[in-house]
């Protein structure tokens, strides 16, 4: 879905936090079934975008291994919203990496999460 459905316009990171502005292509396949009258952005979609920020910024591919949470708070419609903002709170493990994620706009925060990743 990166380089189709969203895009990375920017990404910043120091040892432990990544900030990445994302565009959403508000005209993708995956919007026009989700749904016909008002497209919203499906949540499985906004993981893999935390999951391929985490990826582009540790330039490793990292797979979701497990989630203690994840808080969908509005939906992002990419009619009304084409631009977020990726944050993450990354934590090296032993094993794995633990990331408190967050997808928002301006105040309006879309997602949460804490998972970990390998």
């Amino acid at each position: 879905m990166l380089n189709s459905l969203y895009f990375i316009e920017a990404l910043n990171k120091t040892d432990e936090i990544i900030t990445v502005e994302i565009s959403i292509n508000p005209e993708h396949e995956i919007l026009k079934a989700h749904f016909p009258d008002q497209a919203v952005v499906p949540g499985v979609c906004m993981l893999e975008m935390i999951k391929d920020v985490l990826s582009e910024a540790r330039l490793k591919r990292m797979s979701l291994v497990q989630s203690s949470y994840v808080k969908f708070l509005h939906l992002l419609t990419p009619q009304q919203t084409t631009h977020v903002s990726v944050v993450l709170n990354v934590k090296q493990q032993q094993n794995f990496i633990s990331c408190d994620a967050s997808i928002q706009w301006g105040d309006t925060i879309f997602m949460k999460s804490k998972a970990d990743y390998q």
